[in-house]
């Protein structure tokens, strides 16, 4: 596939693709989509992809605005939204070779509010929780080998990245948490 937007030129074909994705709907669905993220020589990222009539690639009806059909195409993307949409939608070894593990030495945790509600309330960074024994840290679930598996009722972002308690975070976004715990146990010891 291959499009100009913006006078820049993305071509599927000169670029290298970093992993693909569907939303996990039938394809004949009006929102099913399928995208593969490249990463062109230069460095640009793109999203190249087909989907529904309700999705960005919908095409417009020729000669009614209003009508909306399955459709294809290419979306430029920043590095920083290609990260993104790679963290949420690709699998871990694809999103950990292209943008590495994330940076958890400046990691905030949040949590629910003592009232239950949904709001998130700041706990403090990875090394303030461990250096006040803080209860939260119980309530890590670790997998079979000892790495982090979840931590429910919490978020964690790491630097860089937008705090949202609302999103879960999968394993990708997990690696090099177990590390980071780690060394803020010895360093508080």
């Amino acid at each position: 596939m291959k499009a100009t937007i913006g006078g820049q030129t993305y071509n599927t074909k000169m670029a290298v693709e970093i992993g693909c994705a569907n939303n996990g709907l039938p394809c004949n669905d009006l929102d099913y989509w399928y995208a593969a993220l490249y990463k062109a020589n230069d460095g640009r990222y793109f999203l190249a992809g087909d989907g529904g009539a309700r999705t960005i690639y919908a095409d417009v009806e020729p000669g009614n605005d209003n009508w909306t059909t399955p459709g294809k195409g290419i979306v430029p993307m920043t590095a920083a939204k290609a990260e993104e949409w790679a963290r949420e939608w690709l699998d871990d070894a694809s999103v950990v070779a292209e943008f590495g593990a994330l940076d958890w030495r400046g990691l905030e945790c949040e949590g629910p509010t003592p009232s239950g509600s949904c709001r998130c309330a700041y706990l403090g960074t990875l090394g303030e929780l461990v250096a006040r024994n803080d209860p939260a840290l119980r309530s890590i679930v670790l997998d079979g080998n000892g790495a982090i598996d979840s931590w429910p009722d919490h978020y964690v972002s790491a630097v860089g990245e937008e705090s949202d308690c609302y999103t879960p975070r999968k394993a990708a976004d997990w690696f090099g948490f177990h590390e980071a715990l780690q060394a803020a146990l010895k360093e508080a010891s």
